[in-house]
């Protein structure tokens, strides 16, 4: 490894050991509350310091579409520069917002520990985030997108958790009694901190040599976790930052749906 590569992979170890002790330092306050989100405004730091500064990061809310369907609660959200904020009731960093799901590049769940029962219910939270609009002429066709059904980057973090064991067992029993959650409703990536990380395949996918099979979870504890799984959070929404801007969004389509609720010659 060139000396570069070694000094950014020390790096994100030093990430990793930073907001680990800051997620130690959260411990302090009583409230469990308090604690949560203590680390998400940690987790939330994070990507501040390394995402484009495109890319707005709220904290969290609610995902909704074109017709009206929202989803369950969020922590984090990461929308592209396009996209409208209704950010009002967030005040110093605190208070929850909602955004369209056009234009969401990413929604990230943390988690203080992670354990198989909060492995189900972050699951089928992503599960209810609503169907994106994709129209004629929406998309560059010199520039296809061949994931976008995939967006929004769905990511887990957790400071804590159960064994990698633990983790692949509950994610697998979960799909196999709920196969209806389609594969563009589960997440890409869950991380749980200095421990093990799981991706989401992707077409012709290969790690460690292996060549894995698309839309499976690979787990793995992996000599830096933490270095892997930081990087591909970074590098998976600077690429929907960037292809973003090549989407052509409707967003007035929304607005018609509240403000002119019969009348669809607005959208034309």
């Amino acid at each position: 490894m060139n000396n570069f590569y070694n000094r950014l992979n020390k790096y994100f170890l030093q990430v990793a050991n930073v907001l680990q002790g800051s997620s130690n330092s959260a411990s302090i306050f009583p409230n469990p509350a308090d604690k949560g989100l203590s680390r998400e405004n940690i987790y939330k730091r994070f990507l501040e310091d390394h995402l484009p500064s495109s890319c707005k990061i709220v904290s969290g809310g609610y995902l909704f579409d074109q017709n009206g369907n929202e989803s369950k609660q969020m922590d984090l959200l990461v929308l592209s520069h396009v996209s409208p904020q209704f950010n009002f009731h967030i005040v110093n960093g605190s208070g929850k917002s909602f955004a369209m799901v056009d234009g969401t590049l990413s929604t990230i769940s943390i988690k203080s520990s992670l354990d198989s029962k909060e492995i189900n219910d972050t699951l089928l939270n992503m599960a209810s985030i609503p169907d994106k609009t994709i129209t004629s002429g929406m998309m560059n066709p010199y520039l296809p997108i061949h994931d976008y059904e995939d967006w929004p980057l769905k990511v887990i973090f957790a400071f804590d958790g159960v064994s990698i064991d633990t983790a692949h067992n509950a994610v697998y029993s979960f799909y196999e009694n709920n196969p209806e959650i389609p594969v563009s409703k589960r997440p890409n990536i869950i991380h749980v901190l200095g421990k093990y990380f799981a991706v989401k395949t992707k077409e012709n996918t290969t790690l460690d040599g292996k060549p894995l099979p698309k839309d499976q979870y690979y787990f793995t504890e992996h000599d830096n976790p933490d270095v892997f799984a930081f990087f591909y959070v970074i590098s998976e929404i600077q690429k929907h930052a960037w292809l973003s801007q090549h989407i052509s969004f409707r967003f007035w389509d929304e607005l018609n749906k509240f403000v002119y609720p019969d009348m669809d010659k607005f959208s034309q």
